[in-house]
């Protein structure tokens, strides 16, 4: 059982990738949204699929999770997405990591420290968190003339941090709020089984056009100030056979393959590529425009 749970964790690692967007004067944003932290009264137990490995004749596991711990954390990510610049990590990877790892199942990581510290081995340099503080409903009805109305107002309060990875600093804390109205009679109306999930929705699509949140999700990231004028940065591309390796760079785990990062141009720089199963790759490069790293690693 460890040998399975180690193989499992050596292949989340390498399946974590850098998603970072980088030109000369800074890297874009590569954010990490893990499950919310849901503190409301309201839950709603679903089943959740992940994957526990790359091999695909191995079964994913299932899991009986809170929808608002999952539900929110995919329109969040829609949210980001639609942001020019950024990337968001992939979330199976991100839950494959939780469960292999000491951060727990899928419980929610709302611990700063812990997710600083997940979105650094994930490749991450931006953690976005999201904490449902409130889900409630309010009815009032009408009865006359033969006509029986129910109105019910349903709201929610959820707060949105996020964190920056190299100062470890929360750049944003908000509260946004959601509301819908519904209405139904005996004659007919509107009627949705799953309100809360919309106000939920309401509430995070508010960031679409929230200033302060998109400027603290762009804020800080890898400036190179002075030296930008003296160094330009060239992409270079990673692309190892087979895929999934551990990249690093002078040393330092900058993620897993295939990753592209943006190195000082004409610069010498050690690169290591390594893969369980097969032997290590070691050379010396000096980064060129377009280049791209495709070496075929042997096995053991």
């Amino acid at each position: 059982m460890r040998k399975v749970l180690v193989w499992g964790f050596a292949w989340v690692l390498g399946m974590a990738v850098s998603m970072a967007k980088a030109n000369e004067a800074a890297e874009g944003p590569s954010i990490l949204v893990p499950p919310f932290e849901n503190v409301s009264g309201t839950r709603a137990l679903i089943d959740y699929e992940v994957a526990t490995g790359s091999d695909p004749d191995r079964p994913k596991r299932v899991f009986r999770v809170d929808k608002y711990t999952e539900a929110p954390r995919a329109i969040l990510e829609d949210v980001l997405g639609s942001i020019e610049g950024v990337r968001v990590l992939e979330r199976q990877r991100v839950d494959a990591l939780l469960l292999e790892s000491e951060f727990g199942q899928l419980s929610g990581l709302v611990d700063a420290e812990k997710a600083v510290k997940l979105g650094q081995m994930l490749g991450a340099n931006v953690v976005v968190m999201g904490t449902i503080l409130d889900i409630r409903s309010e009815e009032k009805e009408f009865r006359g003339n033969g006509v029986h109305t129910r109105t019910t107002v349903v709201k929610t309060s959820i707060r949105i941090r996020v964190l920056d990875l190299k100062s470890g600093q929360v750049e944003y804390s908000n509260i946004v709020k959601g509301s819908n109205t519904y209405r139904q009679s005996n004659f007919g109306g509107t009627t949705d089984s799953n309100v809360a999930y919309a106000v939920v929705e309401s509430a995070l699509e508010s960031l679409r056009t929230d200033e302060k949140f998109q400027k603290a999700i762009f804020a800080k990231r890898l400036k190179k100030g002075a030296q930008a004028d003296d160094e330009a940065a060239l992409e270079v591309e990673f692309a190892p056979k087979p895929e999934n390796c551990d990249i690093e760079i002078n040393g330092k785990y900058i993620g897993g393959s295939p990753l592209k990062r943006a190195l000082p141009a004409g610069k010498e720089i050690k690169v290591r590529i390594t893969k369980s199963g097969f032997k290590a790759w070691e050379r010396t490069i000096t980064p060129e425009k377009g280049m791209k790293v495709t070496p075929e690693l042997a096995r053991e």
